[in-house]
C-alpha cells in the first residue's frame, strides 16, 4: 500500500465532501468552504485527514479520509504514538503496563 493519497484520490474526496472541512473542530473564521483556488501553503487550504490515523492501523481507502482545511488538519493531531509510549516507558523502574489498557484501540504490546 502506498504511504501518500493519490492526487486523484484527493480530489475524489474533496468532491465528495463538496469541498467542506469535515473536521469536527473546524477552526476557520470563514466557515467551513475550502477555496479550491487557495496555494499549498496557505493555512486555509485543503487537505486529507485520515479518521482512523495510519499509526492505528487506518488505510487510504476513501471511506477512512475525509476533506479538511490544513490548519483544522494540523490541529488535531495527537501525539505519535511513539512519543506516547515513551512516556510510558518512563514512568518509573519495575513498572508494567499493556498499551492498549492506556490507548484503547492502540495495537501496542506489554512492557516489563
Amino acid at each position: 500500500m502506498s504511504s501518500k493519497v493519490s492526487p486523484a484520490e484527493r480530489q475524489a474526496v474533496y468532491e465528495r465532501d463538496k469541498w467542506q472541512c469535515m473536521m469536527p473542530e473546524c477552526v476557520c473564521p470563514f466557515g467551513r468552504d475550502i477555496d479550491p483556488g487557495l496555494r499549498r501553503d496557505s493555512q486555509w487550504s485543503a487537505t486529507v485527514d485520515h479518521i482512523k490515523p495510519r499509526s492505528r492501523g487506518g488505510t487510504n481507502r476513501r471511506k477512512n479520509l475525509r476533506a479538511a482545511h490544513k490548519k483544522c488538519n494540523n490541529a488535531a493531531q495527537p501525539a505519535p504514538p511513539r512519543e506516547r509510549r515513551e512516556t510510558v516507558r518512563s514512568a518509573g523502574p519495575g513498572l508494567s503496563y499493556r498499551i492498549d489498557d492506556l490507548f484503547p484501540g492502540d495495537q501496542g504490546s506489554a512492557w516489563s
